[in-house]
C-alpha cells in the first residue's frame, strides 16, 4: 500500500474473519505502521516504483513474512474489495491471469496480471528458490513490467499443470489504468474487485 489510509482501514474490516492479513507499506510513502488498524503483520521494507523490480521484491517480502503455513495466498492491492467464493477454490490450483510468453535464453517468460491466488506448495517453492527471481530478472527485456512477469513465469514453468487461467479479479481497464468499480458492475464469481474508492463504500 502507498496511499489512502482511510480506504485501507475500511477494506481491512471487510475481509473474512478467518483471514490473516499481511501488509507491505511502500517505504517511500508517508504512511506509518501505526496508521493502519492491527492485522497479522505490517512491514515497511521496500521503496516501490511502478513498473520496476521493487514491486517484485516487495511481494517477496510479504511472502517470506507470511511463510508457507496457509492453504491459500491472495495478492491484492490497497484498493481491492474482497467479495466471496473463497471456500469454492479448488486446492491446489493456481489462479493467475497469463496471456503470452517470450522465448529467452532463460526459457519462457510469461506475462499476465500480477494479482494472484496461489496454494502453499507454490509459495513454499518461491521461498526456497528466491534466487530464481534474480535469474529471471536478468532476462526481462527493457520497458517490460517485472511484477507482471516474475511470478507468472515461476508458476507456469514449474506448476503449469495446476494453472487455471483466471485470477478471479474483477478489473476493467480505462486507457492503461483500472477504472473504479460502480454499483452497476456485476461482481458474481470474483474473489476481489479492483479498484474501489471511498465513495463506493459509503
Amino acid at each position: 500500500v502507498h496511499e489512502n489510509v482511510e480506504l485501507i482501514n475500511k477494506l481491512i474490516i471487510l475481509y473474512p474473519k478467518d483471514f490473516d492479513i499481511y501488509i507491505h507499506i511502500d517505504a517511500s510513502c508517508n504512511i506509518e505502521i501505526k496508521d493502519i488498524i492491527p492485522v497479522k503483520s505490517i512491514i515497511k521494507k521496500v521503496s516501490c516504483e511502478w513498473g520496476k523490480m521493487s514491486l517484485v521484491y516487495a511481494t517477496l517480502e510479504l511472502i517470506k513474512e507470511a511463510g508457507n503455513k496457509y492453504d491459500w495466498y491472495h495478492l491484492v492491492s490497497g484498493s481491492c474489495l474482497p467479495l466471496s467464493g473463497f471456500d469454492n477454490l479448488e486446492y491446489p490450483k493456481c489462479y493467475i491471469n497469463k496471456s503470452l510468453y517470450l522465448e529467452t535464453e532463460y526459457g519462457k517468460l510469461w506475462y499476465g496480471s500480477q494479482w494472484f491466488t496461489l496454494p502453499n506448495i507454490v509459495i513454499d517453492y518461491i521461498i526456497n528458490n528466491e534466487n530464481e527471481i534474480k535469474t529471471i530478472e536478468k532476462f526481462i527485456p527493457l520497458n517490460n513490467i517485472p511484477d507482471e512477469i516474475v511470478f507468472n513465469t515461476i508458476v507456469m514453468n514449474h506448476f503449469s499443470e495446476l494453472v487455471i487461467n483466471n485470477n478471479k479479479r474483477f478489473i476493467e481497464m480505462y486507457n492503461i489504468h483500472p477504472r473504479y468499480i460502480t454499483k452497476n458492475d456485476k461482481l458474481d464469481g470474483y474473489l476481489f474487485a479492483r479498484k474501489v474508492n471511498l465513495e463506493y463504500l459509503d
